[in-house]
Parts: C-alpha cells; sequence; structure tokens
C-alpha cells in the first residue's frame, strides 16, 4: 500500500521476517510467511520453521494462521503458499513435506498440499504429490480452488483438483492416475496463475509465457494452448574501474617460473594488471600507493568452492563471499549448489555486492533431477541449465 505520495506502508511491524505475501480472494487481506528473528544471530537469524500469517490490506496487527511447530516450512518453503476460494470461506493453501525413509539426490520425495481457513480452523489435505525431486516442490492452487500448478525439477505441470475425501488426490509423477499436463520441457523458474485463474503463467530466465487454463486441462497437445511469450530485455552496466592505480614498493610473487621481485611495482589501469616490474613510471592521474613491506601475489582461483550464494533473497551483504575476496580468492567456482548462485554472480558483476567472482554449476545432475533417457533429452538439460547461466555442468549419481 502506498500513502498519498506514493510512497510505500508497512502494513507489519511485529519484527518477523516477512516473506511471500499473497492477496486473499477478496483482496481485503494478505497472507504471508513469517518466521521469527533468533536474537544474537548474524543476519537476523531467521528460524528454520516459519508460520503463516494474515493481515489487513491497510495494515495492522498480524492473525497467525499456523505455528511455527505446526509443520509449515521444510524443503518446499514458504513459497508453497496460496489463497483461494471455491464457494466457500477463503482457505489458505501450503505445503508440508511428508518425511522420506530414503532421502539423498536419488530419493523421490512426498509433498501434501494442505489448506486450512484463514483463523487456522478446519486443516485438510487435498493431494499428496509424489515426485523425484528430493527437495520438494512448489504448488500453488487456483483462486478459484479447481486446479493446481506445480514447480518441479524446474517443469511445470497442472493438474485438476477435485474433492476425494480426507486423504485427497494421490498424485506420483511417474504414474500419474490424474491429467497431469506437462507445459515446460526445457525449464520454469516460477509459475502462477493469471486472470483469476484463468490462465496460467511461468517465467524462464528473461522469458514470461501465458495459456489458458481451459486449454491446458482440456487438450494433451501442447499447440493447441495458444501460449503466448514475452521476452523480458533488462541490463545493466557491469561494473568495471576506470583509471590507474599503481602499487609500489611491494614484494612481488610473479608466477614467471620461481621469479620474485623484491622490491617492485604493479600497475593496474581499470581492471586489469597493465604492467609488473620496477621503477614503473606512473602514468598521468594515477594514484600511487605505497605498498613497501608488503608482499602481493596473483589471486587465488578456487574451482572447488561453496560460498554462502545459495538463498532466493540475498541480503545487502553477505559477509564470507566478501571475506574470500579480503583473503585473495578473486574467483571461485561452486561445482554443486543452485542457480542462485548464478544470480548472486551476477550482483557481484553488476557491483551490488562484493565477492569474488563467480562461477557455477547449478543444481548437479542426477538420474532423477535430470533424467536421460535420449539425445533429445540430453539436449534439453544442457538447454536448461545454459539459459540460466551457468558456466559448466556436474553428473553426480
Amino acid at each position: 500500500r502506498t500513502d498519498g505520495t506514493g510512497q510505500p506502508v508497512r502494513l507489519t511491524s511485529d519484527g518477523a521476517w516477512v516473506s511471500w505475501p499473497h492477496w486473499t480472494p477478496e483482496g481485503d487481506r494478505i497472507v504471508f510467511a513469517a518466521s521469527p528473528r533468533q536474537a544474537g544471530v548474524d543476519g537476523g537469524g531467521v528460524a528454520a520453521m516459519g508460520e503463516l500469517r494474515v493481515v489487513s490490506a491497510n495494515g495492522g496487527v498480524a492473525s497467525r494462521i499456523t505455528s511455527a511447530s505446526g509443520g509449515f516450512g521444510g524443503a518446499t518453503g514458504p513459497a508453497g503458499v496460496s489463497a483461494a476460494t471455491n464457494g466457500a470461506p477463503a482457505r489458505v493453501y501450503y505445503t508440508e513435506v511428508v518425511p522420506n525413509a530414503t532421502p539423498g539426490f536419488n530419493a523421490t520425495q512426498t509433498t501434501a498440499l494442505v489448506s486450512v481457513r484463514l483463523d487456522g480452523s478446519d486443516k485438510r489435505t487435498h493431494a499428496k504429490i509424489t515426485t523425484s525431486q528430493a527437495l520438494g516442490i512448489t504448488a500453488r492452487v487456483a483462486p478459484d480452488g479447481r486446479g493446481v500448478i506445480v514447480l518441479d525439477r524446474d517443469d511445470v505441470y497442472a493438474f485438476p483438483l477435485t474433492d476425494v475425501g480426507s486423504e485427497g488426490l494421490t498424485v506420483n509423477f511417474a504414474s500419474p492416475t490424474v491429467p497431469l499436463r506437462r507445459l515446460t520441457t526445457e525449464g520454469a523458474n516460477y509459475a502462477d496463475w493469471g486472470d483469476g485463474g484463468r490462465t496460467i503463467v511461468w517465467s524462464f530466465a528473461n522469458h514470461i509465457y501465458r495459456a489458458p487454463t481451459d486449454s491446458v486441462l482440456k487438450y494433451a497437445d501442447a499447440t493447441k494452448w495458444n501460449t503466448t511469450h514475452a521476452v523480458v530485455s533488462l541490463t545493466v552496466p557491469r561494473a568495471v574501474p576506470q583509471g590507474s592505480v599503481l602499487l609500489r614498493g611491494a614484494r612481488i610473487v610473479t608466477m614467471k617460473g620461481d621469479e620474485v621481485i623484491d622490491k617492485g611495482d604493479v600497475l593496474v589501469t581499470n581492471d586489469r594488471i597493465a604492467q609488473v616490474g620496477t621503477n614503473i613510471t606512473a602514468p598521468a592521474g594515477a594514484r600511487v600507493i605505497d605498498v613497501s613491506g608488503k608482499t602481493i601475489i596473483p589471486g587465488y582461483v578456487d574451482v572447488h568452492a561453496h560460498p554462502k550464494t545459495g538463498r532466493e533473497m540475498p541480503e545487502e551483504q553477505e559477509w564470507s563471499i566478501a571475506s574470500n575476496l579480503a583473503y585473495g580468492v578473486t574467483t571461485t567456482r561452486n561445482p554443486s549448489g543452485t542457480r542462485w548462485n548464478v544470480a548472486w554472480g551476477e550482483l557481484i558483476d553488476a557491483g551490488e555486492m562484493v565477492g569474488s567472482r563467480i562461477y557455477a554449476t547449478g543444481f548437479p545432475l542426477t538420474s532423477n533431477n535430470a533424467p536421460i533417457k535420449s539425445y533429445d533429452d540430453a539436449l534439453k538439460v544442457v538447454r536448461r541449465y545454459k539459459a540460466q547461466g551457468v558456466n559448466s555442468l556436474k553428473q553426480y549419481l
């Protein structure tokens, strides 16, 4: 909400870490996930488990829908939250990860789609969804409650939601007994309902797609959906320093064989080392820094690094990546992480965050999260990862 001058107005003020807000169907309240901060923990200390709350669209004291001990959270986190109504009082839908007896990269995962009324009462299970993604899924219910879209393994699926009793639907992606529609084959990062549930919208990298819900649920042939496609062009300048700096008088390890210059100079122009030697003449306008008594070495390249760059919502500055850079690690490669490694690397490239240069593989390829049974499957996997900006792949298990 904004005030009369167009400035945003904060709706909650209880100090909790708040994320993933959703309007209720009536548009008068907002459902969101909240995690109480833990005192004495760096970065705000988000609690491991969150809870669902609802607040008036005009702000005020939020009411608790589910408690932090009620099981909300887990691998799917608050991204599974959606609010819908189906001719009855509005309900909030969310996901709960069902404990798996055989966890691991190649394990299957069952996620329960449940809902409660906005006062926390009348909890129901609508579906139990089993996928080959050990890290859980994101599931969103249509505003009218008649369908579900699932984001699994970076692809989007949809199926109708019907009332079949207290246990809910059983949806196994390996052998579905419901009309399961796969909307994508080469990747999706986000998916949600549009136009009040009349369309399904998903995005992948800088591409946005929209398909009519009725067509998706009616036809198995994707060419009959009339899917629309838009490309978002968003660029920012890469952070490149300008000018020259002369570092004078250091002991320099050159990596030219065993050469060490006991008292030498390093000239840096813009973002490149222009010259290494002794008694270098400083260019006009260059900044000269006396580094006598110091030792200068080339930057370290850590090709098996796991910097803390795996959260979707980064803080203004992650201390650990700045610390790596301060100790001389100028380039890292994360051989097993998430697509957020790429996003954080872009923030560093743009100068929005301080840290080592980041290369990454994204999530490792396993026989479950990237099943490859043909050459075409392999191409789709490579295209999916490349489109999201990874520099190499890790084939694992």
